[in-house]
């Protein structure tokens, strides 16, 4: 083979060659494309459930399994009576008397704050279970817990 036939194959064969990584970092960059965009959607499907999961609203405190459950917090003077039911619940069943010792047990889940703001709310939840008791004449420990995601406060006798 002599110069004249190699020279315009060559060109041939490069310019094929080009066309061919052309068209393999083409199809690349769509791939490349479409899985941002399938991530982006992915991305924020997941928030929105998220979002929805996490804002659970109770709308006041409520007794459930030997509990007194609610959402971050509660008043202690507008649910006072629920608090008196809950704690004279709890001092029957028990047969709790006064000089007795009991453990509040007041959960912190770490949801939507950090675990300083949580661990403060479980402490002032407990607190307000505590003055009750304290008016009862009945002595208290607390147990600051984290070990399901809702807020609750617990009375055990020790």
């Amino acid at each position: 083979m002599d110069d004249e036939l190699l020279g315009p194959m060559a060109d041939a064969l490069s310019a094929t060659l080009a066309v061919f990584i052309l068209l393999i970092s083409f199809f690349a960059m769509a791939q490349l494309q479409a899985i941002s965009k399938q991530i982006k959607i992915e991305r924020a499907g997941t928030g929105k459930y998220f979002q929805h999961e996490v804002v659970v609203d109770f709308s006041k405190p409520h007794i459930a399994e030997d509990k007194l459950v609610f959402f971050k917090s509660f008043d202690a003077y507008r649910s006072s009576d629920l608090i008196d039911r809950y704690i004279g619940q709890e001092i029957l069943k028990q047969k709790i008397v006064a000089g007795d010792t009991v453990v509040i047990s007041s959960n912190y889940p770490i949801i939507n704050v950090g675990e300083g703001e949580s661990t403060k709310r479980g402490v002032i939840n407990a607190l307000k279970i505590a003055t009750v008791l304290k008016n009862k004449k009945i002595k208290y420990d607390i147990n600051i817990t984290n070990n399901v995601n809702f807020y609750y406060v617990g009375i055990n006798k020790k």
